[in-house]
């Protein structure tokens, strides 16, 4: 998952192309003389957008890049920006957030929204457009509210809201259900392993279609918003909303990096 982002206006970097045109030209900044150091030299190339260029709110929750190196912004208002260096297009959702965007291996963007998900795919004349994918949730699940997070893997692409959380293979819709009083806090994969955080609960694991509670798991139970991430070949380091980092290592977690996380 991309980080949320609370920002007035979208950076976009473009390390690779500083990188090709500093190659192929020397930087020439100001008068500097041969042999004098040059002012910048290292510094990406980093250009600004107002909601004035793109015509769009300003709070920008999430961005993917696809295949071709087009890039894709959620923002408020329900509309995915769709950005190719020069020109702003607004592919619209029936919605009026878009919180996750996420890319998977084929470069296909999918798209977590308030009450819907889904993907992005090209139409006959090759232009983006949503596809919604809520008539394959079964009727009794469909009152959600805004998808936090999308995860694509190869067992299919996940879909967390606090109600529940969805899985779709391309066939089928996978979905469960938090606990009574709990939320579905946060959904990380490492390793090939997917964790998911429950409010109460702690830390378990999906396997098949089962949510099994891990090694370990309830010193969890009281913290929300984990996110997990590979620290070596076994352990792995653990953020959490307003608490320290820890380190678990498949039985129990270590809360011994003293650094704080605030998301």
């Amino acid at each position: 998952m991309v980080p949320r982002l609370r920002v007035s206006s979208i950076a976009v970097y473009i390390a690779a192309l500083a990188t090709l045109a500093s190659a192929q030209a020397p930087a020439r900044v100001g008068s500097a003389s041969k042999g004098s150091p040059q002012i910048g030299a290292g510094i990406p190339v980093v250009e600004n957008y107002t909601t004035k260029d793109y015509n769009g709110f300003g709070q920008v929750w999430t961005a993917a890049q696809d295949k071709q190196g087009l890039m894709y912004f959620g923002v408020s208002g329900g509309t995915v920006l769709q950005f190719d260096g020069v020109t702003w297009r607004k592919i619209y959702l029936a919605s009026n957030i878009v919180r996750s965007l996420a890319a998977d291996d084929n470069g296909r963007i999918w798209v977590g929204s308030n009450g819907t998900f889904g993907y992005l795919d090209p139409d006959a004349t090759g232009t983006m457009q949503y596809v919604s994918l809520v008539d394959q949730i079964p009727q009794a699940d469909r009152g959600f509210t805004d998808v936090w997070q999308t995860l694509p893997t190869p067992d299919g692409t996940y879909f967390r809201t606090f109600e529940h959380l969805f899985r779709w293979d391309g066939s089928r819709m996978q979905v469960w259900s938090a606990a009574p009083n709990s939320r579905f806090q946060g959904l990380s994969q490492v390793r090939g392993r997917v964790y998911i955080d429950q409010e109460g609960i702690g830390l378990g694991e999906i396997v098949g279609d089962d949510i099994r509670n891990v090694p370990g798991g309830d010193g969890y139970k009281n913290s929300i918003k984990l996110f997990l991430y590979p620290y070596d070949d076994t352990r792995i380091i653990v953020s959490e909303r307003n608490g320290l980092l820890s380190l678990y290592d498949g039985r129990r977690s270590r809360h011994s990096v003293r650094a704080r996380t605030i998301i």
